[in-house]
């Protein structure tokens, strides 16, 4: 199998100090740009529509950045990571939307979900247990999303009743040509985005075939979106464009295919029945 350097995505360095360097560089100038856009967007003029594809792309491309970036950590400089991260979104919690708690929400926000991903990519064991968590995530995710009582749609529905408040589940961006600072893209969808790229390149698969994956699933989103105006999940997406884009990624035995299927069909029952009551 070809490595992810030779694949073309060159990987962060090796050395820990470094690869730390990249990743909070990363997360510096995603937080940088939110602040910077949000304090000239009211006074530029764009389309609404054109706006929101704006600040889609530009919060997926931090999505990338992190998840390429994001270091493998032993366990006890990631907990102290998260829990550093964790605390800034408390501080974070009831303070109003502005450029300013905007990006730092997008630099805790995206750290935290970027290292919890690395760190749970790192550790699949094999490569075809991805296709188990495309399928796992992407039913868990439908039903967050659909279900009105699930925690994807509880979400949805604070953002919109309070668009003062920030929004802790997800990334924000601004939106040209409005002082607005919606959440764009779920905390839920960079842990994944960053689990596929750290199990990618601990299986030395191309990780920019990863990333152009994800790039496509993330697009696919953005096109769902604007034709229905309703929230989509984007799990499903993810998970299938990684594992369509290479065999190794869906490499299971009958065995491991059966067991995986009995799971999926048992959460599509208990989730079927859930919404029957």
């Amino acid at each position: 199998m070809p490595s992810s350097a030779s694949a073309g995505a060159k990987p962060p360095p090796a050395d820990a100090r470094r690869a730390l360097g990249w990743f909070f560089g990363s997360a510096l100038t995603s937080a940088a740009l939110v602040w910077g856009i949000g304090l000239v967007a009211p006074a530029l003029s764009i389309a609404p529509q054109s706006a929101f594809i704006l600040a889609y792309a530009a919060v997926t491309a931090e999505i990338l950045a992190l998840s390429w970036s994001a270091p493998r950590l032993t366990p006890v400089p990631t907990a102290l990571l998260c829990a550093l991260a964790v605390g800034a979104l408390v501080v974070l919690a009831p303070l109003a939307v502005s450029p300013v708690t905007a990006a730092l929400l997008t630099l805790s926000l995206g750290c935290l979900a970027a290292l919890l991903g690395a760190a749970l990519g790192a550790r699949i064991e094999k490569p075809g247990q991805l296709a188990a968590v495309a399928l796992v995530s992407a039913i868990a995710d439908l039903w967050s999303v659909f279900d009105p009582s699930a925690p994807s749609a509880r979400f949805a529905e604070q953002a919109i009743a309070q668009p003062d408040r920030l929004a802790l589940f997800a990334l924000p961006f601004p939106l040209l040509g409005t002082p607005l600072i919606p959440a764009v893209i779920g905390a839920g969808d960079v842990v994944f985005a960053a689990l596929y790229v750290a199990a990618f390149r601990a299986h030395a698969l191309s990780v920019k075939r990863v990333l152009l994956a994800l790039s496509a699933g993330f697009a696919l989103g953005l096109l769902g979106l604007l034709v229905t105006l309703e929230p989509l999940p984007l799990l499903p997406l993810l998970g299938a464009a990684v594992v369509l884009t290479d065999p190794a990624a869906r490499s299971l035995t009958r065995r491991e295919w059966r067991t995986v299927i009995g799971v999926c069909a048992a959460l599509v029952v208990a989730i079927a029945l859930r919404l029957s009551r």
